[in-house]
């Protein structure tokens, strides 16, 4: 068997009738820039689905996403908020916060809670968003950063 570039080991398992399933197959790409891996992913991705009886294809590796850097204001920080906090509370809201992890089937389900937005989140529902001081008070998220 000939590997492309940049594989260094491909290796495919019997499925195991005894057990639960796992996934069938399972690569995991790293050592390269995300726009490289996404491209080999897509590549592979295409290959796969091109297998008579072949279902759920899927890939984890996002397009990049649009960066927006906050900075803390004074009022902010005079309320109690600190860089990490602030950041938790955006990431949670958006990307949800863990709930509960437990096992099923030879693999991990984690239960997420986050907050419900139309469509991909963007620059509106940012500003939108309010955040629990340390004091539990609510406060908009304009008022803490930049």
């Amino acid at each position: 068997m000939r590997l492309h570039a940049g594989v260094e080991s491909l290796q495919i398992y019997a499925r195991n009738t005894a057990g639960p399933p796992g996934r069938d197959i399972d690569l995991r790409l790293h050592g390269a820039p995300l726009d490289v891996l996404k491209e080999v992913a897509l590549f592979v991705r295409k290959g796969i689905e091109k297998i008579p009886g072949t279902m759920s294809v899927e890939d984890n590796l996002p397009y990049g996403k649009q960066e927006i850097i906050m900075k803390m204001k004074p009022a902010g920080l005079a309320m109690g908020f600190s860089t990490q906090s602030v950041a938790r509370q955006v990431r949670s809201t958006f990307e949800g916060a863990i709930a509960k992890r437990y096992p099923h089937n030879q693999e991990e389900v984690i239960v997420r809670v986050k907050m419900s937005v139309a469509g991909q989140p963007g620059l509106e529902s940012i500003r939108e968003l309010y955040l629990r001081s340390p004091d539990g008070d609510e406060v908009p998220l304009t008022e803490v950063v930049t």
